[in-house]
């Protein structure tokens, strides 16, 4: 990996640089996934979910998504084929859209492909919160073809709920004290602070 194929390394400083590169994982697909350190650069807790997700934990994650957060993202990728399913979906949640993106980065990741990726952005209102709930049972179920990619939700413009569906990663970046008690208590949610 070299500075000119990222370019906006060479902006950080030296100390933030080298941060950075502590807490890139690459994988085959080439893309970065920012996990290690993040809670570093950007100061809050880090707590990483250790299994999927799934059934009952995971529509309370979602239910407490919701509450928090303001919007939420999915993300379909132009070289990876697409299902009705899929959609469908995204059909179902046209009325909660904000905006949709074109962008090689997005919660977790920097993607290395040749294309951007298009990025959706929704608000988190309760006709497309049954639709994550009805779409899946559950969190890493989001990748391609059958459902779009790596549902993660914001909150006031900062990534809440990162969510890397393909490797199986997740984590929620807060330090806010009872949105912390409340993630612990969601029954069957195994977290690793």
């Amino acid at each position: 990996m070299r500075h000119k194929d990222y370019p906006f390394v060479e902006k950080m400083s030296v100390r933030m640089q080298v941060k950075l590169w502590h807490c890139l994982i690459i994988n085959s697909m080439r893309r970065i996934i920012l996990i290690v350190g993040y809670a570093e650069i950007t100061g809050g807790e880090l707590m990483f979910i250790e299994t999927n997700p799934k059934d009952m934990t995971y529509r309370d994650l979602i239910d407490l998504a919701f509450e928090i957060c303001d919007e939420f993202i999915l993300v379909v990728r132009s070289e990876i084929s697409k299902t009705d399913n899929m959609y469908n979906i995204l059909w179902e949640l046209q009325y909660s859209l904000r905006e949709v993106k074109e962008q090689f980065e997005w919660p977790g990741t920097i993607y290395g492909g040749e294309q951007p990726v298009l990025v959706y952005y929704y608000d988190t209102n309760n006709p497309a919160k049954e639709t994550l709930k009805r779409a899946s049972n559950s969190l890493h179920d989001w990748v391609q073809p059958n459902l779009p990619e790596d549902l993660s939700f914001i909150k006031n413009h900062v990534p809440w709920l990162i969510n890397t569906s393909h490797e199986c990663e997740s984590y929620i970046e807060t330090n806010d004290k009872e949105e912390i008690d409340r993630i612990l208590k969601i029954k069957g949610l195994k977290i690793r602070l």
